[in-house]
């Protein structure tokens, strides 16, 4: 009898462990598959991050690899969520702090769903660094502009009359 609950104890202690590990592990329960999406630059996408269709959450961010020079990011999609073949990805920031997620359209769904393995090409972020730049070299452009408007220490009349309406027209 002492052997019995002795076994017992013990099998429904490693019963509670395998069901621990794999609940804290990456094996899922629900149905799902992957497919592969090759970038330029992922802009800062970290494993685990959501992908999202329109909002909704759909599946996550697995992995990420290199291949051949591009970024190769692998996501599981939930099974229900059927993506076609010209479906697009592209990485989105979202709010304030800069979290970055997968944002996916599904594509026509006339077209062939996509199975498991397969592969998209992404649309790249634009560059933070690149938007900074064009702002800066028109930044300097206006100035530029501005400074050859006022090289005698004027302002044209002209210029003057067109903020005289600008004013009033917003003042309306």
């Amino acid at each position: 009898m002492r052997e019995l609950k002795l076994g017992i104890f013990v099998f429904i202690g490693t019963v509670l462990i395998a069901i621990g590990i794999l609940m804290l592990g990456e094996v899922r329960f629900e149905k799902g598959y992957r497919i592969h999406i090759l970038f330029n630059d992922i802009g800062g996408l970290l494993e685990k991050a959501p992908v999202r269709i329109a909002g909704v959450e759909v599946g996550t961010v697995k992995e990420i690899t290199l291949e051949k020079n591009k970024a190769k990011v692998t996501v599981w999609l939930k099974g229900k969520i059927k993506v076609y073949q010209d479906a697009t990805a592209t990485i989105v920031t979202s709010g304030v702090v800069g979290m970055k997620y997968l944002e996916m359209t599904r594509g026509d769904e006339h077209k062939q769903h996509l199975q498991d393995g397969a592969l998209l090409v992404g649309i790249d972020p634009v560059s933070f660094d690149r938007v900074v730049n064009q702002t800066m070299k028109s930044f300097d452009q206006l100035v530029a502009t501005l400074q050859s408007l006022t090289a005698g220490g004027e302002i044209p009349e002209s210029i003057v009359r067109a903020l005289k309406d600008f004013d009033r027209a917003v003042r309306r």
